[in-house]
């Protein structure tokens, strides 16, 4: 967590800072990070969360939103699911241009691309 803001009405807004410029909408993914500083926020930590707020340090603007139960229990769902697979060595290989090129076993491995 980059920065907590405690509100006047004893509320926390959480801030994340971001190079680049900002998107003209957060998708599902993009949201993730966040949610899941919420979800420790109110469940670890018993805060009351008003805003999460990504800033876009390149052109200085904010996109702030709140993750709904929805959104909270599908992420727990997908945290445990990716535990789960860690746990059975399930790491099926996943090859891209993009991300071989950065891939420390690019050299070795039977599925590189690019």
């Amino acid at each position: 967590i980059d920065r907590i803001d405690i509100l006047p009405s004893s509320e926390i807004e959480i801030v994340d800072y971001k190079t680049g410029a900002s998107r003209p909408k957060l998708e599902a993914e993009d949201k993730e990070q966040l949610l899941i500083y919420q979800i420790a926020a109110e469940e670890v930590f018993n805060e009351k969360v008003k805003n999460l707020t990504y800033y876009y340090l390149d052109d200085g603007k904010e996109m702030s939103f709140l993750g709904t139960d929805i959104e909270k229990n599908d992420l727990k769902v997908k945290i445990v699911e990716t535990i789960e697979k860690i746990k059975g060595s399930s790491f099926a290989p996943t090859p891209g241009p993009f991300v071989c090129k950065f891939c420390d076993f690019r050299d070795i491995c039977e599925f590189r691309k690019g």
